[in-house]
């Protein structure tokens, strides 16, 4: 997994299961509990870990929903 720079423009989507698909990711389904989704300008930027995405002003909660980012490019 790529690191990225988070900035303080990104969106943060946080507190999600994330389901990557991603086999280079430990896990079921390359599933990411302890990171943030980061989009930028409306595009998947990546993944961060979580205490790395305190930087940003705009957070969304997921509440602990299951998401599927990227399944559309499947």
């Amino acid at each position: 997994m790529t690191t990225i720079e988070v900035k303080n423009t990104d969106t943060i989507w946080r507190n999600g299961r994330f389901v990557t698909m991603d086999t280079t990711v430990d896990g079921d389904y390359g599933l990411l509990m302890d990171h943030d989704l980061v989009t930028r300008e409306n595009k998947i930027v990546g993944f961060v870990p979580k205490s790395l995405s305190a930087t940003s002003i705009h957070i969304v909660d997921f509440k602990n929903a299951l998401v599927t980012p990227g399944f559309i490019d499947c």
